[in-house]
């Protein structure tokens, strides 16, 4: 291998020449990769900004649900509980895990449940999106109460999927207002 002084004039020129560029490719390389990286993480940034919000709503909703006073609950349109919040075990005596799977109208007390369940078939089949029915209900200790449900019927596609409902106001007898239905 020839040192660079024993070379000619040209090769030592076509030499610095492959040098130079070899340096400038690199340095270019430098800029154009923490150019990719900033803008990445600039990107990513405008991303994890936009999420947040949703992510705070999300939170403020669950806070909402797991620690309102109201039964908070959703069935599918067989009626089944698929998540309860835990408001019901100091209104009806359950742990939440015990009704999920459940049929709802096993909570209703017997004389009344063929009522309750033609009004939420009717809320169902007329797509009517809101509704407030008053009915008795047994706890989990035989007792009898009295709650005002206010149902809202989810909606996906268009067509009725489930219900999501508050049972809100509990009594200790027979309220004067029976169902009312809104919406459509």
């Amino acid at each position: 291998m020839q040192l660079l002084a024993d070379r000619s004039e040209k090769e030592r020129r076509g030499a610095r020449f492959a040098l130079i560029a070899l340096g400038a490719g690199v340095i270019l390389n430098l800029f154009v990769y923490s150019f990719l990286f900033i803008w990445s993480a600039a990107r990513l940034d405008n991303v994890t900004r936009l999420r947040m919000p949703c992510c705070e709503s999300e939170e403020r909703r669950k806070y909402f649900v797991e620690h309102s006073g109201n039964i908070i609950y959703r069935t599918g349109t067989d009626g089944i509980f698929s998540f309860v919040n835990p408001a019901v075990e100091t209104i009806l005596g359950y742990q939440p895990d015990e009704l999920v799977g459940r049929p709802s109208l096993d909570l209703v007390a017997p004389a009344w449940r063929e009522r309750v369940a033609k009004f939420y078939a009717e809320q169902l089949k007329k797509q009517i999106l809101n509704s407030y029915y008053s009915f008795p209900v047994n706890r989990k200790d035989g007792s009898e109460v009295w709650l005002g449900q206010n149902v809202l019927l989810m909606k996906q596609e268009g067509q009725g999927h489930g219900n999501a409902s508050s049972r809100a106001r509990h009594h200790a007898r027979r309220p004067t207002r029976r169902g009312t239905r809104t919406g459509a």
